[in-house]
């Protein structure tokens, strides 16, 4: 057998053999947490009695906090949403949005009265809250400045029709609520995260099966 010949047998066989492997489904992938860049305290009602101070210390796990510490803070009445946004995700396009995780470090300061969490809403290209809140049925904090609050999934898309240029806008985020569940309430939130799990486009970064079909046949 000419040598030209055994080698065009020799790609023909691992032709085949990568023709009957082949699996185009692309795997999952994940951001990992993120911290947003922006956050605000904004009145939106029912959340409309006591405004947070400091919302820009949400941006990393430092324990400097965004709180509310007024006396006025007492038994129903609720936070301003504090908005966090600017989380800076960089998905690449053509991607398929499967999930969102939220993350919150929050708690509320031993010997003050409760809270809990009562909002926790995705946030749309204009930062108005849309889809699932998380925490329509509230979540009791704890005194544990360690507590952290999750909600979401890998597959959890919070009613919403996520895409790659809403995750990857900068008003894209989160806004959360408390509510006080006692009188003279303080609450604290050190840090939020988002999550992002995502399906990359098919042959995202990897040569096409055309492609390698030529060069295998060359």
């Amino acid at each position: 057998m000419e040598g030209n010949d055994k080698m065009k047998y020799i790609k023909l066989f691992f032709l085949l053999v990568w023709l009957f492997s082949y699996c185009p489904s692309a795997k999952a992938e994940t951001t990992g947490e993120e911290y947003p860049s922006l956050g605000e305290s904004v009145l939106e009602s029912p959340w409309s009695d006591n405004f947070w101070t400091t919302p820009e210390n949400i941006y990393l796990d430092d324990a400097a906090t965004a709180n509310v510490t007024a006396a006025s803070f007492d038994l129903d009445d609720q936070t301003y949403v504090l908005k966090a946004t600017g989380f800076g995700f960089s998905i690449p396009a053509g991607s398929t949005i499967d999930g969102v995780i939220c993350r919150v470090n929050t708690w509320y300061r031993p010997l003050q009265g409760t809270g809990s969490m009562d909002l926790m809403q995705l946030l749309d290209t204009d930062k108005t809250r849309v889809g699932t809140n998380q925490c329509e049925t509230p979540v009791l904090l704890t005194s544990n400045p360690v507590t952290i609050i999750e909600k979401g999934s890998s597959t959890d898309l919070w009613d919403n029709s996520l895409t790659v240029d809403w995750v990857n806008n900068a008003n894209f985020g989160v806004g959360l609520g408390i509510i006080a569940t006692d009188d003279n309430a303080d609450v604290d939130v050190d840090y939020v995260t988002l999550e992002i799990y995502y399906t990359p486009p098919e042959g995202d970064g990897k040569r096409s099966r055309t492609a390698v079909i030529i060069q295998l046949l060359k």
